[in-house]
This record gives structure tokens, C-alpha cells and sequence, in this order.
């Protein structure tokens, strides 16, 4: 049976600020004239000092990458919000607002505009990795991140053997439902509302005894309006890191830490 609650007496909700996750936040050299922001490097990647190229680097016009035979690089310059990705083997060289690799120009990418306050040097990159109680394959699935008024009544997770109880509650702690967790799927009931411009969090766990959720995430309820589309299962993993980083920017650290992970999978 369902139980919706306003009151926060007997919710452990507590466990959404201490449940253990680690957000390293690059602020790389705040220096005007990157012109590109790396996004990804997979494989052999060195620049012409012989320094690796890594993640979340910032390259100036005039800089010049070695990609071997099985590396590939993501390169994003936030201006024009687009996105260069290149496979080895390749000389790059990153120009004013351009990507160049063995003498050609790389067709760029066009990503959302809302990338554009995404800044080479900028203090909003993330990386991230979890610390998960985790419980088989358990994992919360949706809603996260961004979702348009509407969108929000319809709960999902990847369900696993035995009792558990779904949590739902304000940023705050104050909890908004509790219920039984089934079937891996949950329908909000109608009296249960969620306010635009809200932040909630939510999670699995175990119905006896549990305080600390098998799995949580969070979302924020905005107007229907222009937002960037959250990737794929199969996009690149500099677009997942985009987007991340962009999450993290609305204060969706969990959600973009998550989406960050999925990248390195």
C-alpha cells in the first residue's frame, strides 16, 4: 500500500547528503585564449611536448596533437557549441574556432546551444566516479536529470529479488511518497504533485531495516522549452560529458555524475 506524506518524522531521507559519491571538479588554467576544450581521449594521445593529452585539457589555436592508429579525441569549442571528434591515426591541429587532422578540416558536430556556457578553463567541468552500495544490478533509471512538467508521475528502476521500498522526496528531506517497490516500475497517484522549477531526489531501498537507498538519483521539473536532449545509450562519450557538465551547472551533480559513469562504461 502507497502512503504519501508531508511530514519528514519517519523519513530517512537523510541518507541523500551521506550517501558516498566523489565529484572531482577540474578547473583547469583560466586562460582567454583556449580556443577548444578535450572531451575524450581514447587510446595513445600526445601532444607536441610529449605531454599525454587528457580529458578536460584545454588546447590554444596553434596547438598540435598525435593520435596513434586505435586513439580517438573529442574536441569542443564552446562559442559556436560544436563538437570535433577524431580517430587515429591523425595529426590534429586545433585552429581559431576549427579542428584540422592530416591536413583536412573535421566536420564538426552541432550540439545545443545551451553548451555555449560551457568554457575551456571553466570551473563547471566534471568527472566523477561513485561509491555504490549496490545490490546486484540494481539502479534507479528514471526520471533524472531535466524532465518537462508532465513527464514525471511514471518511475522506473531495474528490479531485483526480494522487498523494497520506493522513497520520493523534496531536495530538502521533506518526504512526498513512499511505496512498496515492484515490478520495477511506479505511477505517481493523482493527489501527488511536484511543483516547476522544483529539485527532488529519489531512490530504492531495502523495505526492512533500510536507511541508505540501493540506488538514487534526482531531477529537477522545468516548462516545456528548450533543452538539450539527453543522449543516447550509444552517443559519444564527449556528449554524455557535455551534458554532465551542463547538469551540473542547474545543480544536478548526482544526475551528472551518473551520466559521466555511463561515459567511461
Amino acid at each position: 500500500m502507497s502512503q504519501t506524506h508531508s511530514d519528514t518524522s519517519t523519513n530517512p531521507i537523510s541518507w541523500l547528503h551521506v550517501l558516498g559519491f566523489v565529484v572531482v571538479l577540474w578547473a583547469a588554467s583560466s586562460d582567454v585564449l583556449a580556443q577548444a576544450l578535450v572531451t575524450e581521449v581514447r587510446g595513445n594521445a600526445i601532444r607536441a611536448n610529449s605531454a599525454p593529452l587528457r580529458a578536460l585539457d584545454t588546447l590554444r589555436a596553434g596547438d598540435r596533437v598525435r593520435l596513434s592508429s586505435d586513439a580517438r579525441a573529442g574536441f569542443f569549442v564552446s562559442e559556436d557549441s560544436q563538437l570535433y571528434l577524431v580517430d587515429g591515426p591523425a595529426e590534429v591541429l586545433v585552429g581559431n574556432k576549427s579542428v584540422m587532422a592530416n591536413g583536412k578540416p573535421v566536420a564538426p558536430k552541432q550540439l545545443d546551444g545551451a553548451y555555449r556556457t560551457i568554457k575551456a578553463g571553466g570551473s563547471e567541468l566534471v568527472q566523477g566516479s561513485m561509491v555504490m552500495r549496490a545490490h546486484g544490478n540494481m539502479r534507479v533509471l528514471a526520471p533524472e536529470g531535466v524532465v518537462v512538467a508532465g513527464d514525471w508521475r511514471e518511475f522506473t528502476w531495474v528490479q531485483q529479488p526480494g522487498t523494497w521500498r520506493f522513497e520520493l522526496s523534496t531536495d530538502a528531506g521533506a518526504l512526498v511518497h513512499r511505496a512498496e517497490a515492484r515490478n520495477g516500475k511506479l505511477v505517481l497517484p493523482p493527489e501527488v504533485s511536484l511543483q516547476v522549477g522544483s529539485k527532488y531526489v529519489w531512490g530504492i531501498l531495502p523495505a526492512l531495516g533500510g536507511t541508505t537507498p540501493t540506488d538514487w538519483t534526482e531531477f529537477t521539473v522545468v516548462e516545456a522549452g528548450t533543452y538539450p536532449a539527453k543522449p543516447t545509450e550509444d552517443a559519444s562519450a564527449s556528449e554524455k560529458i557535455l551534458y554532465a557538465t551542463w547538469l551540473k551547472s542547474r545543480g544536478l551533480e548526482r544526475a551528472a555524475v551518473r551520466m559521466v559513469s555511463s561515459a567511461a562504461r
